[in-house]
């Protein structure tokens, strides 16, 4: 399974909760923007997935936005290893 988000970040965890149920372990799910919106609409989300251990494996990837080579951003590619969801 492969779970991409791009949308409003601030909404980004409601969309994965909304998800859990669905995902296989081993599913891979991609945050985008996780560099720009990290200490604002993506806090929670990235709190969620980095502080769950018994359910993900997460990490950032470092890149720039798309359209500006100037201005840092990234993904965050967390595994879902499986669990109870919420």
């Amino acid at each position: 399974d492969f779970l991409f988000l791009d949308g409003l970040p601030k909404e980004y965890l409601s969309y994965l909760q909304a998800a859990e149920d669905r995902l296989a372990p081993g599913a891979v799910i991609v945050a985008d923007n996780a560099g720009v919106f990290a200490s604002g609409g993506l806090k929670n989300y990235l709190e969620y997935v980095r502080g769950t251990p018994d359910k993900f494996s997460s990490r950032f990837i470092e890149s720039t936005l798309e359209w500006r080579d100037d201005v840092m951003d990234g993904l965050e590619v967390t595994t879902w290893l499986g669990g109870s969801s919420r």
